[in-house]
């Protein structure tokens, strides 16, 4: 059986997004009253929710968009080469 190779970066996020996604469900599920057997894609979906992988990306790319347009941070903006 051939295993994935994962960086220590990228098991070190994994782990990360995991428990901030256990910490999603469970604050979901408070709201929403349900049972921790029930599914928790149509929790999150009647809340509008992410899940935490997709708000994660939505984050990164929304950052990286404003960088490039002038409209982050000076921390951010001064990574992004200017093509001007």
């Amino acid at each position: 059986q051939v295993r994935p190779h994962y960086s220590s970066l990228t098991v070190f996020t994994l782990a990360i997004i995991s428990k901030l996604q256990r910490v999603q469900y469970a604050a979901a599920r408070l709201i929403t009253n349900t049972s921790r057997y029930d599914h928790i894609t149509p929790v999150l979906r009647s809340l509008h929710w992410l899940s935490t992988q997709e708000r994660v990306t939505f984050k990164i790319l929304t950052l990286s968009f404003k960088a490039i347009h002038g409209l982050a941070a000076d921390i951010f903006t001064v990574y992004i080469k200017s093509k001007h």
